[in-house]
């Protein structure tokens, strides 16, 4: 991608550079490409699956999670 096509986006209002992020998400859908994961991303995945079998109980719930993203992102600011 040449740098004059590419648009200055600290330019961008966060509401613009949301749609523009939204638009490239959406171009991709259309291609309907088939996304596989990485050898890399798979072994995580199954490290992951794996530790949820062994530990059902050691889980978030959604509240949770959104408690805690809020509370790191009060620390940022």
């Amino acid at each position: 991608m040449s740098s004059d096509y590419r648009p200055n986006l600290s330019s961008l209002s966060v509401a613009e550079r949301l749609a523009l992020l939204e638009q490239v998400w959406d171009s991709l859908h259309d291609e309907d490409l088939p996304l596989q994961p990485t050898p890399e991303q798979e072994a995580e995945l199954d490290r992951r699956w794996a530790d949820y079998l062994a530990n059902p109980d050691d889980v978030l719930t959604w509240d949770e999670v959104q408690a805690r993203v809020r509370a790191r992102l009060a620390a940022c600011r």
